[in-house]
């Protein structure tokens, strides 16, 4: 069981193209350079779980909002249905919409991502006149707009803390010298 699941996942052993950025970056590298890159890839996800923990300490529902938003968009073998839970989970904090900044270009980055990637996927699968590229592409569009979202969930929890502890800099306007 664990051979099938857990270790399948962590050593990424199947190259099948998804919507993740695994499959496509060790179908390209050497493959006396593959552990270190399967641990640096693996240790990425891993590696925002005690800072998102320890600063949402207080919001542990919003810290674990975006750990799956996090593990959606770096894990090895993602699915739609990833971000589909991301996506269903963020109503939660209505509220955060008035402090975010960046809605149209998640929106439009999120749209494209996935609308490009089953029509390049068909034309590389089916018809065989596109290639991985363009397929890969269609992917780092999708990922960085879920990177997009849950930077600009992360700074509009931050201000809207801000403004909860500190209302007197609602009002102050900041300038650069």
């Amino acid at each position: 069981y664990f051979t099938a699941t857990v270790d399948f996942t962590i050593r990424v052993s199947d190259l099948q193209p998804n919507v993740g950025l695994f499959w496509y970056f060790f179908i390209e590298i050497f493959d006396e350079f593959r552990a270190f890159f399967i641990v640096v890839f693996q240790l990425t996800a891993l590696a925002f779980a005690v800072p998102v923990a320890y600063r949402f300490r207080f919001e542990p529902l919003f810290a674990g909002i975006l750990l799956v938003g996090i593990m959606s968009a770096l894990k090895s073998y993602p699915a739609w249905g990833d971000l589909a839970l991301f996506l269903g989970l963020l109503p939660i904090y209505e509220d955060l919409l008035k402090y975010t900044q960046y809605v149209f270009l998640s929106a439009n980055l999120l749209m494209f991502g996935v609308g490009l990637a089953p029509v390049f996927w068909h034309l590389w699968i089916e018809q065989g006149s596109g290639n991985a590229n363009f397929f890969y592409a269609a992917t780092l569009v999708y990922v960085f707009g879920q990177i997009t979202v849950l930077f600009d969930l992360g700074s509009a929890m931050l201000r809207r803390e801000l403004d909860i502890h500190e209302p007197e800099t609602r009002t102050r306007t900041v300038v650069q010298e």
